[in-house]
């Protein structure tokens, strides 16, 4: 290539060839100044191409750029990025064969912020060493109510005062009688986790444990009220007494995210306010939060992703949160031929924003507040969105406003100032959403398992199209479709849904397979006024854990046709529930399904 000026592991291409080469540093060498350069070099020039050849890339946040950023649905604060991709238009970065291998926590591996048409081809995202707990059960003792596990990474492993503690700190003052080592421990330099958050897998087939068998490891037995013990009985092996309210069967995994810090601090890739986002072949093994997060965004399209373990690793883990995650967010968000498994959470889950009003501060103002603490610095509205209000005793919408400006007086609260009065109008105890932040929703031809949480869950008025897909072993449903205003507060009402030509392999009896319906504070349990409407579902596979089907409730226009009932290895008979357990709604239609399960039925 002419012009090309070699540049330490940078090579440079001259500005016509318009790419850019990084060559892998080797060995552990921190690759972030690489890339910060390339990146400089590209958004000075106007270089439309970085090309990452393949190899091993180790990323430190010793020498990474830093911002403040709330990022949605995580733990906010000061985070390191490896490739800042901030203010960029018109950028690909080829990166097939090439693996970022981060270290340490509060460090996000790539940013795409405040930018346009930006592709990240075959890139894939580990860290050198993951940021969960994890134990294999070897024995178990019902006379003494204990387990021996075996721990992997035992040289992160403390016990203090008969507690487990396990992360990248400094044991020797923690062990040394000073816990303010806990809160004296610097970003990017420590982190330090209990073993709480826990999740069962079963190594030998290795699916998740279903409800029944998904409890955390404990600190206080409450039957014999004492505390819980954990106690060294080898160099990896730790005995647990009286740490679940059952024992654990021998050859079970659990893996714990710990809640004794934040424990969403480090997802792999953060979108925020980017419009026209691609992500084709994009592997993420790990990440300290969810694998993608997309805050105010529009257009995002996801292609042959893989979020799953490493080949060979031993781990059980992915990504600690969900593999992606979309909210406020509009034009279209398109997910296909993908695999997403063995996250802490959902597959994709795709939502808006349920703001509770504070106070009416003007004829033309009201003062609102993001409810929950992971939706802190979020940009609720723009002049020219449209804002729905609604009650939260009911979930029941009553109005529009369109907004005319929004004035953010901290992270939390906000004072919007609407085109229209407002006097008179606004009810007690209501919230807004934003009624211009409801993306389409495409994603087939994937494949979900063996993950916390539910495969998939969202709430947009756009139109969704859920086919094609494999739904396997999830810990609770398959799809839920909510809405929400009193605990997460993500809105709002679905509008056109299809859920056709998929396979749902259940794995816990006592959770439906799709579950619609708001989240409801007790004083709505009597209203019937619809929240969700025209929700299709057509042509699908249902394997039973229960007979457990869907469950739905105040929807008009609710179609379930044509899909064929079995059960599966798992199915547990009998009980009381309803295999369709529908309430209060309207325009209900149940036809030409085939049900080869004895004893059950589709009754309402």
């Amino acid at each position: 290539m002419r012009g090309v000026v070699v540049f330490a592991a940078l090579a440079l291409g001259a500005a016509q060839a318009r790419e850019i080469v990084i060559d892998p540093p080797g060995g552990d060498q921190d690759a972030v100044p690489l890339f910060v350069r390339a990146l400089e070099r590209a958004k000075a020039e106007g270089i439309s191409a970085i090309r990452i050849k393949p190899g091993d890339y180790h990323i430190h946040p010793d020498m990474a750029p830093e911002r403040f950023v709330h990022v949605s649905n995580h733990d906010h604060g000061l985070r390191r990025t490896a490739l800042p991709i901030w203010e960029m238009e018109g950028l690909t970065i080829e990166a097939e064969g090439a693996r970022l291998l981060a270290h340490r926590q509060a460090f996000i591996p790539v940013t795409i912020h405040d930018s346009k048409n930006i592709t990240i081809k075959g890139l894939t995202i580990d860290w050198a060493e993951p940021l969960v707990l994890q134990g294999t059960v070897e024995s178990v003792d019902p006379g003494s109510n204990s387990f021996v596990a075996r721990m992997e990474h035992p040289e992160r492993v403390v016990v203090r005062q008969n507690a487990m503690y396990y992360g990248d700190f400094n044991q020797a003052a923690f062990l040394g009688n000073r816990p303010s080592a806990l809160w004296q421990m610097m970003p990017h330099q420590q982190w330090v986790q209990n073993p709480d958050w826990t999740h069962w897998i079963d190594s030998k087939d290795g699916t998740v444990l279903d409800t029944r068998r998904q409890k955390s490891i404990r600190g206080w037995d409450p039957g014999k009220k004492r505390a819980a013990t954990v106690e060294k009985v080898g160099d990896d092996r730790y005995r647990f007494t009286s740490a679940l309210p059952y024992l654990p069967k021998p050859g079970h995994v659990f893996v714990s995210k710990g809640m004794a810090s934040p424990n969403r601090m480090s997802p792999a890739i953060h979108l925020r306010n980017s419009v026209n986002a691609v992500m084709s072949g994009v592997t993420i093994h790990h990440s300290g939060g969810m694998g993608l997060i997309g805050q105010r965004c529009e257009n995002v399209a996801i292609e042959r992703m893989r979020v799953t373990l490493p080949e060979g690793s031993g781990r059980w883990v992915s990504t600690l949160a969900d593999a992606t995650h979309f909210n406020l967010c509009k034009g279209s968000i398109v997910i296909k031929d993908s695999v997403f498994e063995y996250m802490l959470d959902d597959a994709c889950n795709v939502h808006g924003v349920s703001a509770p009003v504070v106070a009416q501060t003007g004829p033309r103002t009201v003062c609102g507040e993001l409810g929950h603490f992971q939706q802190a610095g979020l940009e609720f509205a723009r002049p020219g969105e449209r804002l729905r209000f609604s009650k939260q005793s009911d979930m029941v919408a009553y109005g529009e406003r369109t907004v005319e400006s929004c004035r953010f007086i901290n992270a939390t609260r906000f004072e919007v100032t609407f085109s229209e009065p407002v006097e008179g109008f606004v009810k007690p105890g209501s919230f807004m959403d934003n009624l211009d932040c409801q993306p389409d929703f495409t994603f087939t031809g994937n494949r979900v398992a063996n993950n916390r949480a539910r495969s998939l869950i969202f709430s947009t008025a756009g139109k969704v199209r859920i086919a094609d897909n494999h739904f396997e072993h999830p810990v609770n449903e398959s799809i839920k479709v909510l809405g929400d205003a009193n605990f997460w507060f993500e809105s709002g009402p679905v509008r056109d849904v299809t859920i056709e030509n998929n396979v749902f392999i259940a794995r816990s009896p006592m959770a439906y397979v799709l579950e619609f319906g708001p989240e409801e504070p007790r004083s709505a349990k009597g209203i019937d006024v619809p929240f969700h409407s025209n929700i299709r579902v057509v042509g699908n596979e249902f394997h039973l854990a229960s007979p457990r089907i869907m469950s739905a409730h105040r929807v008009d226009g609710l179609e379930f046709r044509e899909n064929v009932i079995k059960a599966s290895k798992w199915f547990v008979p009998g009980g009381r529930a309803k295999s369709l357990q529908i309430e209060r709604c309207k325009n209900v239609t149940i036809s030409g399904n085939t049900v080869n399960v004895a004893k059950l039925n589709l009754e309402r």
